[in-house]
Formats: C-alpha cells, structure tokens, sequence
C-alpha cells in the first residue's frame, strides 16, 4: 500500500493575552535546530529558529545546571535531578556572559543536569512560572554525549496551567555523535500560569540536558492568533484569526518566507475573523524536508505580525503493503535459555529438540511486538508478546495473559516486502534483547543482549521483491521487537522519527491463478490475474451462461509476474462471464 502522511511540527502560536479567564495557556514544539550546536549566544553563528532579532539564544533567560538567569517576567526552577561533570567528548558551550557577541569565550569544564533513572522514564526538570504575560520560546541544548544513544534523553515534553500540552517529543539522537541539538518550543500564558519541562531518559540510564535558552517572541498584538502551518500537496498555508477587534487589513500586502527565500503568496483570503495566506510552489517540495515558514500579515494600524512556523514534507512510502509476515514464535521458558543467535536459530529450526512450553505459527502484520517493554514509534499498534497473548486481562506475568514478566522466548518472522523505489534503504531494528536481520539471505545487522535500543542498518535494493528473514530472542527482563524502514531512500542516515520511519510491511500477495480485477475503458473489458507460473500458457475464455465457454485470441501482457487481457466487451448487452485457461 502506498501512502503518504502529513506530519505537522509546528502548532498555533499565540499573542499576549488580555485576560487569564479568556485565554488558556499553550505549549506547541517549533522544530530541531541541529545547525547551533554549542553557540547558543554567539551571534557569529546563525540560528535557524532565533526570532528576536539578535541571532543568540536565551537572551531573556537561560537555564545552565545549577545556574538560573530570571527573565524579568517569569522565576524558573530546577526539579529534582543533579548537577554532573562526566567523562566522554562533550561539545564545546557558549560562556553565559551577558555580553552578546562574537568572540564569546567558550567553557572549558562541560556539565549538565540529570537523573539517573533510565528505562524510558519521564521526569520532571524544571518549572517556568509567570509573573506577567507573556510569549516566548524555550529551546533545549541535547544529545551531546559521545558515547552509545541508548544513554541519552530520547524525548521532551511541556505542560502547563489548564492542560496546555506540547505532546511528547521525539528527539534527534545519534550513536557515538558530539553535535549537540536544540529543541525549540513556544509557549504562551498569563500571570501565574506554570509550565512544567519533562525529560524522557534512554533506555540503558539517565535522562539530560545542558542549556535551556529563553527569548520572547517579538511583534505580538492582542486581539491577533497565528495559526498553524499546513501543506497540501505544493500548497503551504496559513492562517491568522482576529480573536478581538479585526486588526488584520486583507488590501495590504502581505509576504511569506519559506527557507528565508521570499514568496509572494497565491492565494489571500479572509473569511469572517479567518486571514490565510497560501503558496503553491510550481514543483514539489524535496521528501523529508523542513520548511520553515515565516508569514506576515499587516494590521489596520499599519503593524506587521509575523510569526515562524515550520512543517515537514511528507515521504512517499517506498513500501508496497498489506501483507503478513509468517510469524514462528517459541517460549522454552529458560530451558534452554535464549543467548545468542545460534542457539536461538537451532530452536526455531527444531523446536521438538526443546522442552518448549509453548509454540505457535501466526500471521502477524507487522514485527512489532513487546512484553513490557515499549517500542519508541507507534507503540498502539504493536503486538502483546509472546505472540498467544491475545487478550490482556488482571493476570499478566503467566503464558496466555498478555504482556508480563516471562524470559526466554525467540520468534522468526519471514516474507516478502516490496520496494517501488531503488537506492540505500534504512532500517531501525529496536530491541530487548538481540535479533538478526536479513534481506535477500543477506545480514545487514545483529544486537546481542541488552535492553530496548534501535540499531540502525541500511542496505541497497533494487526496485521489486526482497526476501526478508528476522530472528528475535529475550533472555531476561523487558522483551520487545519493532523493524521499521525509512519512507524513503536517502544516502545518508535520516533522522531517527517516527516522522521518517514507519512499520515495516510485507507485500500482499493475491491468490494465484484467479482473476483479480476487472475494469472497464471505452469499449474494451480490462482483466488481471496473477498466475502460479508467469511464464505458462494463458488464455481467456468467456461465457453468457456459465456452460458453453468461447476461448478469445487476445494476447495476454505479462509484466512483474502479472496477466493482463484487454479484449473487447461484448456487442450486446448481456451478463458475460470469464476465466482463465492454462
């Protein structure tokens, strides 16, 4: 099945607020800056995401381990967690001199803040807490840690007074990298309002971060909302709400910037308190990107309101679907206990050599499975694990009751995937404990024992079919497999999201030697089937009755391990019936 999905990074940005009881608090994430790295405040370095004009982060405040520089409208707060000085390569850090400016002398001794409970685990960081109203953006310093990603934090989340709620984000994490990435979120609230930073750690030890950076959004009215950015298709769009008095003036002229590159928008149109602004770029937007997006509309005051808004460019999934693996699942319970791979391929070849308390053949959709142990991307559709655990029910940590405590189990997933484009494909195997994978007979990439962690692994295919072969064991603890594949083909390794990868599927594979469509065009009658042989002897036979059958001499078209007959439809108009001859 081929599709494509939209993913939307940034949400609505608010301006200041009149009155608490109004308007709620919001907390919406912008977007990665994986360019800043460790020159926070140095205005000699660009910054993608920077919106108050002097090109530094954390300009109004900053948040540096057991160092707090108050904006002057807003205390903040450490929570919980400790100061740390590890050993490994660390970038370098901006010093937090007040003097902005080039030349900025860098930090020697690197440290952050953390908590050293890992397992995926959220915790508390720190507290925001107004003093008046405001809105600005909070870009976090993460993932600088020269050692195994497994370490490192591997999600942010902020909320705040009345439920506003940034959802959980996904962070950019590589193995053994020394960039160091900031996530940037804007948040909005009145005084008194308190927004809340989380921290989800990896899953081998402690969640992290070393700067906090805090700058207020400049041009806000009251009375004027910017809303998200969309795209549809090469339309981007968006919108800008009148909340109080209409402020915005739709006969003057208003600009977007797209990657800093000025566009004349498309489209301008105002429907009732609704302002939206549009671009239709002539050819399509590269698969993948990040569009930042800076509109602009102006008031009837003659001001400008702009905002930054950022949205990604879909990828056209490189996997034709719909198909299931062919799932062996087998449970010795610890005799013999599940190791290394060539114990557990012996057992999943001769399951009668072991004392195996269950075993099962299923048809699974995906190799998406856990037993307490949770999956990074699309969690909701995976699997309880082991595989006859279909139900989950109040006795989890025994056979046949859902996700629980059991050890020493292996599954075997085989099947065909299709791949509609030819180039390097990626693949993310995350696991607990190891696996081997295989496509076409050969290993692209194997884990031993350990808990929950992706192991990145890419191989170069040809546009078609490729045998796939998954070996998974658990020897102890959490147990839980996903593969995915990148939607598309890249060169070089894409971000680790679920914005870039998805679930891996096998192809669907229609019964052969049977008619599978029948489609109509002008005068002739379009008939498909897949045979068990593409290389035998087919012809199409038709009849008005089911009885006397007139075989017709079109020539079939064979492509891909495909029959197609095109043959003209009947002169008259009756009920006609057709099937295949070998």
């Amino acid at each position: 099945m081929k599709y494509t999905k939209l993913i939307l990074i940034a949400g609505l940005l608010f301006g200041l607020r009149t009155a608490p009881a109004a308007f709620a608090a919001t907390a919406r994430f912008i977007a990665h800056d994986e360019t800043t790295q460790g020159a926070w405040r140095s205005t000699d370095v660009a910054k993608p995401l920077d919106l108050d004009g002097d090109n530094a982060y954390g300009s109004a405040g900053y948040m540096k381990t057991s160092t707090l520089l108050d904006p002057s409208w807003a205390t903040l707060a450490f929570v919980g967690g400790e100061q740390d000085a590890p050993s490994g390569a660390y970038i370098t850090v901006d010093d937090i001199s007040p003097d902005i400016g080039p030349g900025i002398a860098d930090e020697n001794a690197q440290t952050r803040y953390h908590w050293p409970v890992g397992n995926f685990t959220w915790h508390d960081a720190a507290t925001i807490t107004l003093t008046a109203d405001q809105t600005f953006h909070i870009s976090m310093l993460y993932d600088v840690r020269n050692d195994n990603g497994n370490y490192n934090s591997t999600g942010f989340q902020i909320t705040g007074t009345g439920g506003a709620d940034s959802g959980e984000i996904l962070l950019v994490n590589e193995t053994g990298g020394t960039l160091g990435k900031w996530a940037v979120f804007e948040l909005s609230g009145v005084a008194g309002d308190v927004f809340t930073v989380r921290i989800r750690a990896g899953s081998r030890q402690e969640a992290e971060f070393t700067r906090m950076g805090l700058d207020v959004v400049p041009g806000e009215f009251t009375g004027i909302e910017a809303g998200p950015a969309t795209l549809s298709g090469n339309t981007v769009s968006v919108t800008f709400t009148d909340t109080a008095t209409s402020f915005v003036d739709v006969a003057k002229t208003r600009a977007m910037l797209i990657d800093n590159v000025a566009v004349t928008p498309t489209v301008i149109s105002k429907t009732g308190a609704i302002t939206t602004l549009s671009y239709t770029k002539p050819a399509p937007f590269a698969e993948g990107a990040i569009l930042l997006i800076q509109p602009a509309v102006t008031t009837t005051t003659d001001r400008v309101v702009t905002r930054l808004r950022s949205v990604q460019v879909p990828y056209a999934s490189i996997i034709v679907g719909g198909g299931t693996f062919t799932t062996q699942h087998i449970w010795p319970n610890g005799n013999p206990q599940m190791n290394d791979a060539d114990g557990v391929l012996a057992a999943l070849e001769d399951p009668s050599g072991i004392p195996a308390e269950d075993q099962i053949t299923a048809k699974t959709q995906y190799i998406h499975f856990n037993d307490n142990s949770a999956a990074p991307y699309y969690e909701a559709l995976s699997r309880p694990y082991p595989l006859w655990d279909e139900t989950l029910n109040s006795n989890p940590g025994s056979g046949g009751t859902g996700p629980g405590a059991r050890n020493d189990f292996a599954i075997r997933c085989r099947g065909i995937i299709s791949t509609n484009k030819a180039g390097k494909c990626w693949f993310i195997c995350n696991s607990d404990d190891g696996f081997v994978l295989k496509i076409d007979g050969v290993e692209i990439g194997r884990r031993g024992n350990g808990g929950r962690g992706n192991t990145v692994m890419s191989v170069d295919l040809t546009a078609g079919l490729h045998d796939v072969d998954f070996i998974h064991w658990d020897r102890s603890g959490g147990a839980g497999c996903t593969v995915y594949i990148h939607r598309g083909v890249s060169e070089t390794a894409p971000p680790q999201s679920a914005e870039s990868y998805e679930l891996l599927q096998t192809l669907f594979i229609a019964p052969t030697d049977a008619i599978s469509s029948i489609t109509t065009s002008g005068n002739n009658v379009i008939i498909g089937f897949k045979p068990s042989n593409a290389a035998a002897t087919y012809q199409l036979a038709r009849s008005t009755d089911l009885v006397s059958w007139t075989t017709l001499t079109d020539v079939p078209v064979v492509a891909d391990g495909n029959v197609t007959f095109t043959t003209a439809k009947p002169a008259e108009e009756s009920r006609v019936y057709y099937r295949i001859v070998k």
